[in-house]
């Protein structure tokens, strides 16, 4: 794949108005650092909110061997696992979207979910969360961290 025809450029091109510089919750600063080497933009999940359901703070397209897809879900202190899941799960049907769009198929996909929090306000939900899988190209287990990880300490195969 050309370095003009990939994805993560595409996306650059025809969705710059949803990019974002980073990833973080928009009240807070429990942020995701993002440390990665390779063509990547990030969209902020807020602005894809078409049909207003709520959707994960951001989505990650990280281009390498493979296209790596990350949505996240930021959160200083997490009062409800179970909505921070189901915007995991929408911000995956929008990532499905966008691709959909893009002239150009990846030739391989990988698919991550992450919750950064620094706070689980009921242990239940932390419970939940570590249990959980997003039906994402298959099912994936949610990937949990703290407030300020770094994406390839929660991704190591970027």
């Amino acid at each position: 794949m050309g370095e003009r025809f990939s994805v993560v450029n595409w996306i650059w091109n025809s969705q710059s108005h949803l990019t974002r510089e980073g990833c973080h919750e928009k009240e807070s600063k429990c942020r995701l650092v993002i440390d990665v080497d390779h063509n990547h933009v990030v969209l902020n999940g807020n602005k894809l909110t078409r049909d207003r359901y709520p959707v994960c703070d951001c989505l990650i397209f990280v281009e390498g061997p493979q296209l790596n897809v990350t949505v996240a879900e930021c959160k200083k202190r997490m009062r409800d696992a179970g909505r921070a899941l189901k915007q995991l799960s929408n911000g995956w049907l929008e990532a499905r979207k966008i691709l959909a769009e893009c002239a150009t198929r990846p030739s391989r996909l990988k698919c991550y979910a992450v919750i950064l929090t620094n706070n689980w306000n009921r242990t239940a939900d932390q419970k939940k969360a570590q249990k959980a899988t997003i039906q994402m190209e298959g099912k994936r287990q949610v990937r949990l961290g703290n407030c300020g990880a770094s994406l390839s300490s929660l991704v190591p195969d970027l």
